[in-house]
């Protein structure tokens, strides 16, 4: 097996930055709100708490302030644009609960790998189903929450609260109503909703705010006043009172202050900003264009070498300033002031801004934050920049997802972009495998061939090759995520290599690598059947040969490596598995979701030869081995293998110990991309004699294997149910269930049934004999049960299995068979036995036929092959 690094460690799906997930460090001057933390905690039963309000109402403080008055530690997000993407989105909700309960996150990883835009319900129901499992209460914030604006992000949430558990509440902060169906949560009295008319400060509120936080000291009048104008606007009072402390005249500033929002942005604001000296307003305009900062970038975008000092001045004035992290490195200005102080910053000095982004995207890119120099450049329109940015990003720099990266590209005029064939490509790369817009995909390809065609005569050989080995490139995946051609798969990565021999060079946005046990059963889901392995398996041989100097070849050659192990040709099987770990690319997160399958079909390999010891030891290996690549969703794949190895042996504890540790039911919802591990479950109550529960949750099994076309799990759940109905003494309907799997499985699938042994080993037997009965349209050939029943003498190496040779042949065609190998004659036969010449003569043909031989010789050789 191919080794790691011992320095690799495990990989986040994303970056996560853990400052959006820190409570707000409270201002020391901020007035406690117990009139609105009493009301709140009175609804500590409902599902959840939604404050909306406009800026500077102090959503955010009432959330840290309810957050500090909780007994146990709640789980916070700061939401901002980039979680307008629904993996993104949901990997900061996961990593919240994680700072809840440590080792969350390595437990729901694969829920990301779940979430499709279209249909988030499966991944979302993973979600629900482990945060059930977790003790409660969890209180969950979500401040700034009116920046989630996507409806895929929208609809997901939606589902999330309607099946929220009793135990979780969600507290949200934002601007504006609430995108999901309120109403709906209020008429089940699962909603709170405060808003600004219950956010504004009191008469009393306000006066102890003057006089306490402010330090202002003003009459009861004059305090009540300024209330009165501001409506209790909370940064209006702050406001207000700055200019009070610093009027001449404070009475005729409080008689004729208005609080009205536009008024105190024209007005107040400046007022403020206007007290400051020229060189701070400078500062603060020119730092606006940052969205977050700390004093090297100011440094580099402002010019002011005592940036600290500065920046701690403006947290000293407890407005304008937010620190985003316990050390004080990194801040943002308060949203509403940085949107004022930007404006400002276009009024003034317009023509500042492109510079002002491009020394900040060159500082960010020094540092190596990449993905924050490239939108710097982006909003100041360096375009130039931009793509060469881009275009030294790799698959093992950029730390965005597809649908980010689309959003990047997208924000690069069309023109120069296809002056960049790796990057116009790779934006249609991005909505394959983002957000699969595929009619955009087509469009974007057709433009491409518009321009070849237009102005390729001008360019170079070099370009000509650079631009069309990247246009096959991305129609081959066109052709196999839109078009489910194959066929055109295949030409189109012929013409690719035809112009790239050496690859092309596109830029690959970071996926989840979700773990699969396998790439048949995942990838091939179809209503109509099997298609047959003598055509399946020289295409996938067509296909490696293509792509395999791309490094893409790992699925097809544990596809291969799949269909040779169910047709029990286990060298070959191992071979291609074998291959498929030796070619990938392990920081390839499209190449590498081959390896996980390719690992647990070596283990079978070896367990199928009887080597029970060296598939442990590759299951464990691979357990190492996925946890240094950043996969640990795929733990549960390994544990159920070796689990199932301990469980052949009779040895329950480790499948027992396996539903602890993974926390499955047979209570849990489930979708198909979970059909690995409940079949598992089933199997182990099998083990168990709950049989009821295992038969109740077999036929679950298969109705959502049936509704997916999971034609593999589909059929691994009828043998699975045969197992369990011929245990509960319904013999007549296990085997009928075996016959009609036979019927459709034909000659192509043999390890299915072999890798289920002695009980297998007898219904095939039973149903053998049965078959001498008048046949009906559903009978499998007799040939196909006798070749299974061949094939059953190691069984998947359990010492328990019956002799195939046995189960085959009657009691007298054994007695007969046996005198043929002390090499009786016929005639011998008969008088040994006792009966006939001619009823010998009919055992011999009988016994032939079913070890499908035609000579002594040869019957003699497959009995000991079969356990005589």
């Amino acid at each position: 097996m191919t080794q790691l690094a011992d320095d690799t460690k495990p990989l986040l799906p994303y970056p996560v930055l853990t400052t959006k997930l820190h409570i707000p460090r409270t201002i020391a001057d901020t007035l406690a709100r117990p009139r609105l933390i009493s009301r709140l905690r009175q609804a500590r039963n409902a599902a959840l708490i939604y404050i909306s309000a406009p800026a500077g109402f102090g959503k955010s403080t009432l959330l840290a302030e309810l957050a500090g008055t909780l007994d146990a530690r709640p789980g916070w997000v700061s939401l901002d644009q980039g979680d307008n993407d629904l993996t993104m989105f949901w990997l900061y909700m996961i990593a919240a609960i994680d700072t809840i309960s440590p080792g969350f996150m390595a437990r729901t990883n694969a829920v990301l790998t779940l979430l499709e835009p279209s249909k988030p319900e499966p991944g979302i129901a993973m979600l629900l189903n482990e945060l059930q499992r977790l003790e409660g209460p969890i209180v969950l914030f979500l401040d700034d929450f009116h920046v989630v604006t996507d409806s895929n992000v929208v609809l997901s949430f939606s589902y999330f609260i309607e099946h929220l558990p009793r135990h979780v509440q969600l507290v949200l902060a934002g601007r504006t109503e609430p995108p999901f169906p309120a109403a709906k949560l209020h008429s089940r009295d699962m909603m709170v909703r405060l808003d600004a008319r219950d956010l504004r400060f009191t008469e009393t509120e306000g006066a102890d705010f003057y006089r306490h936080c402010m330090k202002l000291e003003l009459s009861a009048q004059d305090a009540e006043e300024l209330v009165k104008r501001t409506e209790g606007w909370v940064t209006a009072m702050k406001l207000a009172a700055m200019s009070v402390r610093d009027s001449h005249d404070p009475a005729a500033l409080i008689r004729n202050f208005s609080g009205d929002y536009h008024v105190l942005e024209q007005y107040l604001l400046e007022e403020v900003f206007h007290g400051m000296d020229e060189r701070l307003q400078f500062f603060i305009m020119e730092c606006s264009v940052l969205q977050r900062m700390n004093a090297a970038l100011c440094k580099a975008v402002t010019g002011c070498r005592d940036s600290q000092s500065i920046l701690d001045d403006l947290e000293h004035m407890q407005l304008f300033v937010i620190p985003l992290d316990e050390r004080k490195i990194w801040y943002r200005f308060h949203h509403l002031f940085s949107e004022f102080a930007f404006r400002r910053l276009q009024r003034a000095d317009p023509e500042r801004l492109p510079a002002l982004y491009a020394a900040a995207g060159a500082w960010c890119e020094d540092e190596g934050l990449h993905e924050e120099a490239l939108d710097y450049y982006l909003s100041g329109k360096h375009y130039n920049r931009a793509v060469r940015l881009l275009e030294e990003m790799t698959a093992t720099m950029i730390r965005m997802n597809w649908t980010s990266l689309y959003m990047r590209l997208s924000e690069v005029p069309e023109s120069l972009l296809l002056q960049s064939p790796s990057l116009y490509f790779s934006k249609a790369l991005t909505l394959l495998f983002g957000d699969r817009k595929y009619s955009l995909v087509e469009r974007m390809l057709l433009r491409a061939e518009e321009r070849f065609e237009a102005s390729g005569g001008e360019w170079t050989e070099e370009e000509k090759n650079d631009f069309l080995g990247s246009l096959y490139f991305v129609r081959a995946f066109y052709a196999s995520q839109a078009l489910d051609d194959m066929n055109l798969v295949i030409h189109n990565m012929k013409q690719s290599r035809l112009y790239k021999p050496t690859g092309t060079k596109l830029v690959f946005a970071q996926s989840v690598v979700r773990a699969k046990h396998s790439i048949v059963k995942e990838h091939a889901s179809s209503h109509e059947g099997y298609p047959s392995m003598d055509i399946v398996i020289p295409f996938l041989n067509q296909l490696i040969e293509t792509v395999e100097d791309f490094g893409l070849a790992g699925s097809a050659l544990v596809s291969v490596s799949e269909h040779m192990y169910e047709l029990n040709e286990l060298e070959a099987s191992e071979s291609y598995a074998r291959r498929a770990i030796e070619s990938t690319d392990f920081n390839n997160p499209l190449a590498s979701e081959a390896l996980v399958p390719a690992w647990l079909l070596l283990s079978r390999i070896r367990k199928a030869q009887g080597l029970r010891s060296e598939a442990e030891d590759m299951l464990r290996e691979a357990k190492t081995s996925v946890i240094r690549l950043g996969i640990p969703s795929a733990l549960i794949y390994c544990d159920a293998e070796l689990a199932r190895l301990a469980l052949d042996a009779g040895d329950l504890e480790p499948a027992e110990t396996w539903i602890g540790l993974y926390r499955i039911s047979a209570a849990d919802s489930f979708t198909a991309q979970q059909l690995y591990e409940y079949q598992f479950l089933a199997r182990i109550l099998l083990a168990q004699d709950r049989l009821a529960e295992a038969r109740e949750l077999a036929e679950r099994l298969l109705a959502v294997a049936v509704q997916a076309g999971r034609n593999y799990h589909r059929d691994e759940i009828h043998v699975l149910q045969s197992l369990i109905l011929s245990k509960m003494g319904e013999t007549e309907a296990a085997l009928n269930i075996v016959k009609r799997t036979l019927h459709i499985t034909g000659t192509d699938f043999v390890r299915l049934y072999v890798d289920e042994g002695r009980p297998m080993a007898e219904m095939l037997a039973m149903l053998n004999e049965s078959l001498s009965l008048p046949r009906d349209a559903e009978s499998p050939p007799a040939t196909n049960i006798r070749r299974l029943l061949a094939c059953l003498g190691n069984a998947g190496g359990k010492e328990d299995s019956p002799s195939p040779f046995a189960l085959l042949l009657t009691k007298k065609e054994q007695e007969v068979f046996r005198l043929i190998v002390q090499g009786l004659t016929n005639k011998e036969i008969a008088e040994k036995l006792g009966i006939g010449y001619g009823t010998v003569r009919s055992h011999i043909n009988r016994i032939y036929g079913k070890l499908q031989v035609e000579s002594r010789d040869e019957a003699i050789r497959k009995g000991y092959g079969m356990g005589l």
